[in-house]
């Protein structure tokens, strides 16, 4: 039974101890607990969100929900970022500008300091540009300034995946997906919580999240990959998506839920669709793929 909703997940490893939660800690008390979101309502309509060419969020079946994007994990420097939006309306519909303006009304990037939500303060307004006739696709690319939190991994000390053989890439991505498939097919989530372990980091970076919560956060995590036992089916049609300016890819499926993390899988016995996003990136100097960012979220299955 699954006890935990997951909106976007970044990660460390299994078990920290007091040290590494000390120093968490501090880095986001120097930070003062500053934190970007991205605010949106784009509900009925699939959805892509980027920031810094890194893809923060996503909806599919226009299933999307208005939430609240914590940015904290994809602002890698001090300086201006990039947000890109992509739209993409459901077959047989078309996006209207009576759709634009809905989603205008309340798209923005907001910054919160501390955790009075009293103090929130909008950074930046997001307007997608008026369209003069009804579209299937649209989007559009906006900046704001920001300050990375001290600690956040970046991806300058990666390498650039445009420069590899495009056939070696691909093969050597999909070893390390069907290694990641192994692990979640056997239920073996310890094994797979070492393999999120500086992704996690950053995560808890990211959400100034206390001793006591990375700790609850490290068990409900356990247990969803866990639940992950005989869920996963063999790697099939897939499609790679380089983002990261060239330095990061993941693999998205190309079949049944096309666009969803390869990763992803029906648990028919807990009525559950578990949606897992891998990010990938290739250190400079190493030969092997280790994760940068992760996302998940699991839902009742239809």
């Amino acid at each position: 039974m699954k006890t935990l909703f997951i909106t976007m997940l970044l990660f460390t490893l299994a078990f920290i101890n007091c040290n590494k939660n000390n120093r968490i800690l501090d880095q986001a008390k120097d930070d003062k607990g500053k934190t970007f979101y991205l605010n949106h309502e784009m509900s009925n309509i699939d959805y892509e969100i980027f920031l810094n060419d890194i893809l923060v969020g996503q909806s599919f079946n226009n299933n999307g929900l208005p939430s609240p994007i914590n940015l904290n994990a994809y602002i890698f420097e001090n300086g201006l970022q990039k947000v890109k939006i992509k739209l993409t309306s459901a077959p047989g519909k078309k996006i209207t500008q009576e759709v634009i303006s809905r989603i205008n009304k309340n798209l923005a990037i907001h910054l919160l300091t501390g955790h009075d939500y009293n103090g929130i303060k909008e950074v930046v307004k997001l307007d997608f540009p008026a369209i003069l006739s009804p579209v299937q696709q649209y989007e559009h690319e906006w900046s704001f300034q920001a300050d990375a939190i001290k600690g956040i991994d970046h991806l300058k000390d990666s390498q650039n995946l445009v420069q590899i053989n495009k056939e070696l890439l691909q093969k050597e991505v999909l070893q390390k997906f069907e290694e990641l498939r192994k692990l979640l097919n056997e239920g073996n989530g310890q094994a797979f919580m070492k393999e999120i372990e500086t992704a996690k980091e950053n995560f808890f970076l990211a959400e100034n999240m206390s001793t006591d919560k990375q700790n609850e956060y490290n068990a409900d995590m356990k247990e969803y990959f866990d639940s992950h036992k005989g869920t996963l089916p063999a790697l099939g049609n897939s499609t790679m998506r380089i983002m990261g300016n060239g330095r990061a890819v993941a693999l998205e499926n190309n079949s049944n839920h096309k666009g969803l993390g390869i990763l992803s899988s029906e648990d028919v016995e807990n009525n559950t669709f578990n949606m897992n996003y891998i990010i990938l990136h290739k250190p400079i100097g190493s030969d092997q793929f280790n994760i940068f960012r992760y996302n998940c979220n699991y839902t009742n299955l239809k």
